[in-house]
């Protein structure tokens, strides 16, 4: 959370469709982020962002209170995403896993948009991302719906 790539924004002068999709695709979910936590994260043009400690405690007062399966799936949105924000707007349900994506994706498909699709890295690279946020949108909907997941003893 604290160097969630939402946080980090293209600097002034750099190019403007990546800023465009930077606040076109991540303002809405940071706005949801902070009215849903009641925090007030905010982005920097910086290399470095020190969050507020009560921002902090809210995260993680959350993840306390959730269960070792959300955890899970919160885990590996956040890994898959480099976004804690974005794992936790998709877990809620207020991102689909292809929003998550595509919020996940913005510099690379902002770089293909100018410079073209690498045939064999950036289309495995979207399956790929596409398949784990998938999957664990999913298992968290499951979780969510059954109460955590249960194993059958033989």
């Amino acid at each position: 959370f604290k160097s969630d790539t939402l946080c980090f924004r293209s600097p002034d002068g750099e190019d403007d469709s990546l800023k465009a999709a930077e606040r076109e695709h991540w303002d809405p979910i940071l706005a949801w982020f902070n009215s849903y936590f009641g925090t007030s994260v905010e982005f920097t043009i910086d290399l470095t962002h020190n969050q507020r400690e009560e921002d902090v405690s809210a995260v993680e007062d959350f993840l306390l209170d959730q269960t070792d399966d959300i955890v899970t799936a919160l885990d590996s949105v956040t890994v898959s995403c480099k976004s804690f924000i974005i794992a936790a707007a998709m877990t809620h349900g207020t991102l689909s896993a292809q929003e998550a994506t595509v919020a996940a994706r913005v510099a690379e498909d902002t770089q293909i948009e100018s410079w073209g699709l690498a045939e064999g890295s950036h289309d495995i690279d979207i399956q790929d991302l596409r398949i784990r946020v998938a999957a664990a949108g999913v298992f968290a909907r499951l979780c969510r719906a059954d109460g955590g997941v249960s194993t059958a003893s033989s």
